[in-house]
């Protein structure tokens, strides 16, 4: 392979890792904000719903919450199936790959909503129809093992819980 090849080959990214990529750009700005507002002891007085004023209504704190609890669970189950999936391809079990990608993708997408929804960014709308779709084609993924893997059967719950949550915060914001 030419030097020019390998430095286009280095540099080259795939879908998948730029969608990890920023995703976790979201998290992390999410820790930020959230570090943020740890350090003023959890109080946000009126001006935190202040900031939010120019971007119409804001849904219920439960349903907030929802989206909280839901991306939690979804990133554990995620979890517990990635670790399935990695033992089980090392084992040579193929069948496992789309479910592995599509769950990491989740966790990550799941991580980025949970933490984009702690501090109610005024972009969690957008946040949250993507993490819709990604939850739908984990679960999907996860479905095909469902029978056969507690760790997916679990996974696939845990995405329609939170699909079924970040819908209803669509629907109210």
């Amino acid at each position: 392979m030419s030097t020019k090849n390998q430095d286009m080959h280095k540099t080259s990214m795939s879908r998948r890792d730029m969608v990890i990529g920023v995703a976790s750009a979201l998290a992390a700005v999410g820790m930020a904000g959230s570090a943020s507002a740890d350090s003023h002891g959890g109080h946000h007085g009126h001006a935190a719903h202040d900031a939010h004023a120019g971007h119409g209504y804001m849904p219920p704190n439960d349903l907030v919450k929802a989206l909280i609890d839901g991306t939690a669970q979804c990133q554990s189950d995620g979890t517990a199936c990635i670790e399935h999936c990695t033992q089980l391809l090392k084992a040579g079990d193929v069948s496992m790959a789309e479910c592995l990608d599509r769950a990491q993708e989740m966790v990550v997408m799941c991580t980025a909503m949970g933490r984009m929804a702690g501090f109610q960014s005024a972009h969690l709308k957008k946040i949250v129809t993507v993490c819709i779709d990604v939850c739908t084609d984990c679960q999907k993924a996860c479905d095909k093992h469902a029978d056969k893997h507690a760790e997916c059967k679990a996974c696939s719950e845990s995405c329609a819980k939170c699909i079924k949550a970040a819908k209803a915060y669509l629907a109210a914001a």
